[in-house]
């Protein structure tokens, strides 16, 4: 496989053309179908990332956090109840 051609895809990719747009510019300049489509099935696609999250950040759980709030709050109520009748 032509190195070549290899890095030129992979720089086409992280570019974010899609393949079918770099299949298209790679025949288009004289490449040939063959070694073109050899080269996209051989480069793994580049994971992609949804916008407005963090790599290897996992969501967090939302119920559970809310949860502990009320459940401090709670505590706190009784704690302050609790002075206020005398305990």
């Amino acid at each position: 496989m032509n190195p070549e051609l290899v890095s030129t895809i992979a720089s086409m990719r992280r570019s974010g053309l899609t393949d079918a747009r770099i299949r298209e510019v790679l025949l288009s300049t004289g490449w040939a179908e063959v070694e073109v489509a050899d080269a996209l099935k051989s480069m793994p696609l580049p994971t992609t990332q949804t916008f407005g999250e963090e790599p290897g950040r996992k969501p967090r759980n939302i119920a559970a956090a809310v949860m502990v709030l009320v459940i401090f709050g709670l505590i706190g109520a009784a704690i302050i109840y609790g002075a206020y009748i005398g305990w």
